[in-house]
């Protein structure tokens, strides 16, 4: 199986995670630069930053699995899970947010840079809008007017409708044809008959 099929069977979480690491990737090596700087903060609070976010991406999930399985009784536990993963993902944003704070204005540590580690929590719910966005149009059903196999089969039903018509009419020719030599034949042999009658 190739990549590209690999790609097309992830589900939508596997998705939006691979989103989400390429885009921590590609914009902490593009501020992998400040680092020579002396502020390796800023592309490693980025990178900090975005782990955390990709962190509450899956409990956000996995509190939402856990409300959708089991009975009445399973899901009232799933609901307060469901709260201690919303209360713990707070709890881990304040924390690291605190620790950059710290780093950046208190202890005047270059390692982890409080602008850098708030800047990586926005691109989550953005890239979450964008892929749901997609999703719910490749979800909407296709306007029959604008299907281009349905173009050809009206096509092609007027095709053999017209071809129909055409059978008539020659069916109709035929039998007004037919009728026609039934009473020209008629018509001779009471000639026939009556030419007998006279002869006699």
């Amino acid at each position: 199986m190739s990549l590209a099929e690999r790609y097309l069977n992830w589900s939508p979480t596997k998705k939006n995670v691979f989103y989400l690491s390429c885009l921590a990737i590609v914009v902490t090596l593009a501020l992998t630069p400040f680092a020579f700087f002396s502020n390796p903060g800023v592309p490693f609070g980025f990178l900090v930053g975005s782990a955390t976010s990709i962190l509450a991406y899956l409990s956000i999930v996995w509190g939402a699995n856990l409300l959708t399985y089991g009975g009445e009784s399973t899901q009232k536990a799933a609901a307060g899970l469901s709260a201690l993963f919303n209360i713990a993902r707070m709890a881990v944003y304040c924390g690291v947010l605190a620790i950059a704070a710290c780093c950046t204005f208190m202890w005047e540590n270059n390692w982890l840079n409080f602008w850098s580690v708030f800047a990586a929590f926005f691109p989550m719910p953005i890239v979450l809008a964008i892929t749901t966005t997609l999703d719910k149009k490749k979800a909407e059903p296709v306007s029959l007017s604008g299907d281009p196999s349905m173009h050809k089969s009206e096509s092609e039903d007027s095709e053999v409708t017209e071809a129909d018509v055409e059978e008539n009419d020659e069916l109709e020719r035929l039998k007004a044809e037919k009728e026609k030599l039934e009473r020209q034949i008629a018509s001779l042999e009471s000639e026939k008959k009556d030419g007998g009658k006279d002869n006699g």
